[in-house]
């Protein structure tokens, strides 16, 4: 294990690698992960970049172009509020009902509005032909699918009730509420106030519109098991944004990424949900953090990656202030 030690086994030759104290003889896969993360971030960083022979396929890109993209409103999926946070409104039509927990051998389904099932079952459908989800087992599932328009957005969309489940998960002592969106603002002004001449990333973790990627073991999946609108039952694979409490899965699981790196990038990242908002002094500051920080969530185990199309890189906190909100959720 020597060889992976810098002060035994110095190397000079990728100072991004030592910056994060990682030996690139520690697995083939370290120096390809710090690449693509200079990469990735350093895009935001050369602003001449598309106009040369090698950025063309850029030159055009709403990727690069973040002042238009901070103006317009977010892409239109549902959003990723769990159970927990549902107002009781929410479940209203379905609760009109007035259903059974228990729907097995019942004539339940036949009460569901026909369109509910038009909705979800492309959805169910191309959720198990990816591997996401699998058919279950039981009679009785633990959720239930319903077709809901959220507000302000025009057409149904899937989601799953769950509220049995709420007041009978114990959650551990490292588990906590991700920070608000106004709480990730106060920091960042505060930051901003002391360092005249600030900069910041905001880097989102890619999801899907109905599950994070966190896998489910085997021993979890049939709490997180639910029926469709004809009763067939399924398990999902992957923790559902309707799981109670799933905002704080992902916030954990997102912690424990900066973990090993915490030394180094411990003052100058904050973590909600799956959005990592890194603060630097400068420019020069910012893009060594954010390169290290984007290596630290895309290496080893290789689970999480950074969806540059819902980030925003090498930001002043007036661009912070003025971009849409919905952008900070």
């Amino acid at each position: 294990m020597e060889k992976y030690i810098l002060r035994i086994a110095p190397f000079k030759y990728f100072r991004d690698l030592r910056f994060v104290d990682i030996h690139p003889a520690r697995h083939r896969r370290m120096v390809p992960d710090m690449c693509e993360a200079r990469a990735m971030i350093s895009l935001f960083f050369l602003s001449n970049f598309p106009q040369s022979e090698l950025g063309v396929e850029l030159r055009d890109s709403a990727l690069l172009n973040q002042a238009e993209r901070a103006r317009q409103q977010p892409p239109d999926i549902r959003t990723h509020v769990s159970n927990k946070h549902r107002p009781k409104t929410f479940w209203q039509e379905y609760d009109a009902l007035h259903l059974p927990k228990e729907k097995a051998y019942t004539d339940s389904y036949k009460k569901f509005p026909p369109q509910w099932d038009l909705v979800t079952r492309p959805i169910v459908a191309n959720l198990y032909r990816a591997g996401i989800i699998e058919n279950g087992i039981m009679n009785n599932p633990v959720g239930q699918i319903i077709a809901k328009k959220e507000s302000g957005r025009e057409d149904l969309d899937m989601f799953i009730d769950y509220r049995d489940r709420i007041n009978k998960i114990i959650l551990p002592p490292e588990m906590e509420n991700p920070p608000s969106r106004e709480s990730l603002m106060t920091t960042a002004r505060l930051f901003a106030l002391a360092h005249p001449k600030a900069r910041f990333a905001l880097l989102r973790l890619w999801s899907a519109p109905y599950f994070y990627p966190l896998m489910l073991g085997s021993e979890n999946r049939a709490f997180n098991s639910f029926a469709d609108c004809i009763g067939r039952a399924w398990e999902w694979k992957f923790v559902p944004k309707d799981m109670p409490y799933s905002e704080w899965s992902m916030h954990h699981a997102s912690q424990l990424r900066l973990e090993p790196f915490k030394h180094l990038l411990g003052k100058n990242v904050v973590i909600s949900r799956n959005l990592f908002m890194v603060m630097a002094g400068d420019e020069a500051e910012l893009l060594r953090l954010a390169i290290a920080t984007t290596f630290a969530i895309q290496t080893d185990p290789w689970r999480l990656e950074v969806d540059l199309w819902r980030s925003f890189v090498n930001l002043d906190f007036t661009f912070m202030e003025n971009m849409r909100t919905e952008w900070l959720e």
